[in-house]
């Protein structure tokens, strides 16, 4: 807090990047800049999410496919290699979005 005020009403320094308008988070930077806290796992530079570790370090579950780090949806595979749920469109094997559909048959508004 700063001046008494929360970060969403001004509370916090602007980032010191030239021409950055974002609220500064630590070392006086925005996240895209470098500010704010890094994950902990040896060699990665993600930013943290929760207990110090970003998405792909935080203990979900990978998937099963070799060399794969993706985090795993549904049946041990990332959506990538078919976990998830798929498009109630007869024959379509797209991610669904919402409503039990994929982007191309209505499942977003794009």
């Amino acid at each position: 807090l700063s001046k008494g005020l929360c970060y969403l009403h001004g509370g916090s320094k602007p980032c010191k990047a030239d021409g950055c308008e974002m609220r500064a988070k630590s070392n006086g930077l925005y996240g895209g800049h470098g500010g704010g806290t890094r994950c902990k796992f040896e060699g990665c530079e993600r930013h943290d999410l929760s207990k110090g570790l970003c998405y792909l370090h935080r203990g979900s579950k990978r998937c099963k496919v070799k060399g794969c780090e993706k985090r795993a949806k549904s049946n041990g595979l990332c959506c990538g290699h078919g976990g998830g749920t798929r498009c109630k469109f007869d024959g379509c094997e797209r991610q669904v979005l919402s409503k039990g559909l994929c982007y191309l048959h209505g499942g977003s508004k794009r």
